[in-house]
């Protein structure tokens, strides 16, 4: 087991055989722009692939950080109150400047989705504790979702009044339906481990003490699949005329690293 600390503002690296552990730093408070700044640090070691020599990554984000409380501390970091109250009147110039942090959050939470959803390595999540549905879109980005027994999904949007974001309702809508996912989102209901896996949001459910050991093991036989496969799942949902040019160039692809790894000495992929 070898750790690196690069990262130790937001995120901590653990190689462990062959995947990496990502472990998200708690913080202890939040400041407009945090969340910028963690997709940012992220960013620049997801796209170095000399940094990750491994094709699986797991992801940790520490219990409690997707909480409500952590959730309503983002708000408040921009002064607003998370409740029903609607929103009082403010100075149109600064209602504009919350309206501009809060749009570069977005973007930064937009581009961690697409960055996890897109890369090449087999990325598991693995959660524990309570998390808010609206923060759960990253999560529903990766490959799998391993859970503790003590998950549980929290949903406020009905009460906060705000929309959700992170691709929620895209992928909840490919997961669920429409009718399905829609009648989630709009009901104030909590989710717990069990619900959630017959839902099908999440994959496995496991101890809290079984929950590292079980992520790394299925991140190990993820990276072991074609990564064709993935590349090909991911655009299931673009029209039948531009997926068949996409799954052309991904045959390419895989026969070219077939073709490759076979001149080297390796067994040929059957």
């Amino acid at each position: 087991m070898e750790k690196n600390n690069d990262h130790v503002r937001f995120f901590t690296v653990e190689q462990t055989c062959d995947v990496m552990c990502l472990h998200f730093a708690i913080q202890s408070e939040y400041f407009p722009g945090m969340l910028a700044d963690m997709v940012n640090e992220l960013w620049s070691f997801l796209s170095d692939r000399k940094k990750r020599p491994s094709n699986a990554l797991v992801l940790y984000p520490p219990p409690g950080v997707l909480s409500p409380n952590s959730f309503e501390k983002v708000l408040t970091a921009y002064g607003i109150i998370c409740s029903n109250e609607p929103i009082h009147q403010q100075d149109p110039m600064a209602r504009h400047a919350i309206e501009e942090d809060f749009i570069h959050e977005m973007n930064a939470s937009h581009r961690l989705i697409k960055g996890i959803r897109y890369i090449n390595d087999f990325v598991v999540a693995a959660l524990s504790g309570k998390t808010v549905l609206s923060l759960f879109g990253p999560a529903l980005a990766c490959d799998l979702r391993v859970v503790s027994k003590d998950f549980v999904l929290i949903n406020r949007m009905p009460y906060s009044k705000f929309t959700p974001w992170g691709a929620l309702p895209w992928f909840l809508s490919r997961i669920l339906g429409r009718a399905k996912a829609w009648a989630l989102l709009a009901e104030e209901k909590d989710i717990n481990a069990e619900q959630a896996i017959d839902l099908g949001l999440v994959d496995k459910i496991v101890s809290t003490e079984q929950l590292k050991g079980t992520s790394i093991t299925l991140a190990q036989i993820g990276a072991m699949r074609p990564r064709a496969i993935k590349q090909a799942m991911i655009h299931v949902d673009a029209p039948l005329e531009q997926y068949l040019e996409i799954e052309k160039s991904l045959f390419l692809s895989s026969f070219e690293q077939r073709s490759t790894s076979f001149s080297e000495g390796g067994d040929p992929v059957l």
